[in-house]
């Protein structure tokens, strides 16, 4: 049987490596005798998507207001990657995957962070994207705890992939339940529970056979204390999913000259030109002040502008003077859809970020 869909397009020469999740974690090793890896549910859970791994080193600094200003974004090397930017405000670090993606119509995207992957001073925002229609592009987001600063190391992963279908949760109704309305069920669950706690007094009573055995593997084998239950064929104890495919038309799918991490032209010289040196801040402002009061823009001309752009037949600074002085605004609810508009351009085209 053919499996599910997870078509990714790169949208740059260079776009960050995608990579099945790992089992293995850093802390979980560091547990005395990997006791962590014992749990099977967590690494099948590390293990259950795909990783976009960040290219070079970088540090992000927050000093706690909620302005695009108040996120700096720098590389180890001091340049500012193109790919990582204050895109939101309110403490929010946003990286642009590089890619668009596609899933089967009753499948989407949860994009998140690594399971079981922490990290000190800020969070990864899950979201849920409508892959399986949506021509759009999405961010991954990571909200800082507190002020401070925060690394990203090369190799790093970013972003983790994994699909879900898209409706069929809609349809389960939790239905809370007596456990003695299932009286097999209740037999094994109190053989479990009656094992399981002689189990642990043998260990506190310092047992040697049950300090050999370490702890009990039913669920790992599949199977109830009595062996009357035992798991499906869908039982995993480890899970490896696929690498990505790389197509035979790979290198002209990507469009060339345009770099994920350092957002050099190529081939979109005047988009860029155009673009070195602009306040993506100033900007955002400037959208937003316009649009605010105003009443809403044709939204087709806004997507022909943004296919202008890609294509190079309209420079950036074109594309933004028709932002702010250009569209006939009919409803003040599309301001947001307009300062997403910029952001997205800027950030696509990698311009390079002031302050």
């Amino acid at each position: 049987m053919a499996g599910l869909r997870l078509d990714c397009y790169p949208l740059f020469a260079d776009p960050p490596l995608i990579v099945p999740g790992a089992s293995e974690r850093d802390w979980m090793d560091g547990t005395p005798d990997r006791f962590a890896y014992r749990c099977t549910p967590l690494s099948i859970a590390n293990a259950s998507g795909w990783e976009l791994i960040n290219p070079v080193d970088l540090t992000a600094s927050w000093n706690g207001g909620a302005g695009l200003e108040d996120i700096v974004v720098r590389a180890d090397d001091g340049s500012v990657p193109a790919y990582a930017s204050s895109h939101f405000g309110s403490g929010i670090l946003t990286f642009q995957t590089g890619y668009l993606f596609r899933t089967d119509p009753d499948w989407v995207i949860w994009c998140r962070g690594s399971p079981n992957r922490m990290k000190a001073g800020i969070a990864p925002l899950d979201g849920i994207v409508e892959t399986n229609w949506a021509p759009f592009t999405f961010t991954m987001n990571w909200r800082f705890l507190q002020p401070g600063s925060v690394r990203f190391a090369a190799g790093e992963p970013f972003c983790f992939l994994s699909l879900w279908p898209s409706v069929a949760l809609e349809d389960v109704t939790p239905r809370l339940r007596p456990l003695a309305s299932d009286p097999d069920l209740e037999r094994e669950y109190a053989s479990w529970r009656d094992s399981r706690l002689t189990f642990n007094r043998k260990l506190a009573q310092q047992d040697p056979e049950a300090q050999a055995q370490k702890w009990q593997r039913f669920y790992l084998q599949g199977q109830s204390p009595t062996g009357r239950l035992r798991a499906t064929d869908d039982h995993r104890i480890k899970r490896r999913l696929a690498a990505p495919e790389r197509d035979a038309r790979f290198g002209d799918l990507a469009p060339q000259g345009v770099s994920y991490v350092h957002g050099q032209a190529g081939d979109h010289g005047t988009a860029q030109a155009d673009g070195v040196g602009l306040d993506e801040t100033a900007v955002f402002k400037a959208v937003a002040a316009q649009t605010a009061g105003d009443e809403a823009t044709e939204m087709n001309e806004t997507a022909q502008s943004a296919v202008a752009l890609m294509d190079g037949t309209r420079s950036m600074g074109d594309i933004i003077d028709t932002l702010l002085d250009e569209f006939d605004v009919e409803r003040a609810t599309l301001a947001a859809d307009l300062l997403q508009l910029a952001a997205d351009l800027l950030a696509r085209h990698a311009i390079t970020r002031v302050g």
